[in-house]
């Protein structure tokens, strides 16, 4: 096969990818609004938009932006320890946070899953000198961290849970989707530096990309990244309470922080646009049915905070430009 035609293929390929992953997102919206058609109201949702107070909704989106630099916080410390280098020849943190907000506008303006993650990728190319194979692992890592975190600190809600009785189902589910997020990250850490070690030269090459995220889970390392959890969800739960104040809600704010670890981690998977479905289905299984917000409350608070999403990614353009040397 000659160059003209791989390159054919693997720009089908691409197509057919961001094809598939709007699709996703516009199958899970749509699945969502047939599941619960018969039981939402939309005059009840368009109502809640209507009087959505506009000041709160500003201080809603400018509060959901900081998770950028908490982001941030999190790769430039995953950047360093992939890289291992001292701290006076590390990427600048101000570099880091331009390419994760470049990357966010990115995601937000190409509709499809992963295009931020490749646009990570290739920044740390182009700009923070890294080979492909580390700039790859980095972005691979960070992203595993962020939802290994996100379910340690989900974990550790259950028990709240239980004393405000959420039901056992629920509760079931989200230990679920926890556990099967904990134990990739620990297939993660252990299998691939044992399979790096022998096997077939294909699988030892595949494997030896990922043996180091076990390095990523030193003790001092953990701490410092279960704190960047934890202040992530803290900017989550301020950024729904300000939309449910501007929604003039007022639902259990303890059941609001429990299932934020939840909600963070079902629409953050790369394959849906910003989380749209995910997101939706999420806050309609938790805060629209035992949350204290009706189902068509939970639905408009949760595409409000979909809305503040793209507000923010477009924000975001602004870092796009200008120089990206490092000094």
């Amino acid at each position: 096969m000659d160059s003209e035609t791989a390159t054919a293929h693997a720009g089908g390929r691409q197509h057919c990818y961001r094809m598939l992953s709007v699709l996703v997102s516009i199958a899970a919206l749509a699945t969502g609004i047939v599941i619960l058609l018969h039981r939402i109201t939309w005059s009840e949702i368009a109502a809640v938009w209507l009087r959505l107070d506009p000041i709160w909704l500003s201080a809603a989106t400018g509060v959901y932006w900081l998770q950028y630099p908490v982001n941030s916080a999190r790769f430039h410390l995953v950047v360093r320890w992939i890289r291992g280098t001292a701290e006076r020849t590390a990427i600048p943190f101000h570099l880091v946070l331009r390419l994760v907000c470049g990357s966010g506008f990115v995601a937000t303006v190409l509709p499809f899953g992963l295009a931020g993650d490749a646009a990570r990728i290739l920044s740390l190319r182009l700009v923070g000198g890294l080979s492909t194979l580390d700039s790859t692992r980095a972005t691979i890592f960070d992203r595993a961290l962020g939802a290994q975190w996100m379910s340690v600190v989900g974990l550790a809600t259950l028990p709240v849970q239980a004393l405000i009785a959420v039901p056992t189902e629920l509760m079931l589910i989200e230990a679920l989707l926890f556990g099967l997020v904990l134990g990739g990250a620990v297939v993660l850490a252990f299998v691939p530096s044992r399979l790096a070690g022998g096997g077939m030269p294909r699988l030892r090459k595949l494997a030896s990309a990922f043996a180091d995220y076990d390095r990523m889970q030193l003790p001092q390392r953990c701490w410092l990244q279960l704190a960047l959890a934890i202040l992530q969800i803290g900017v989550s739960c301020i950024t729904v309470g300000m939309l449910l104040h501007a929604a003039d809600l007022a639902p259990s704010l303890w059941k609001v922080a429990c299932f934020i670890p939840f909600i963070q981690l079902v629409s953050s998977m790369p394959f849906l646009y910003l989380g749209w479905g995910g997101r939706e289905a999420a806050m309609a299984a938790t805060l629209g049915t035992v949350g204290g917000l009706s189902l068509d409350q939970a639905i408009a608070i949760s595409s409000a905070w979909g809305a503040i999403a793209i507000v923010g990614g477009a924000v975001n353009g602004a870092f796009v430009l200008g120089s990206w040397r490092a000094p």
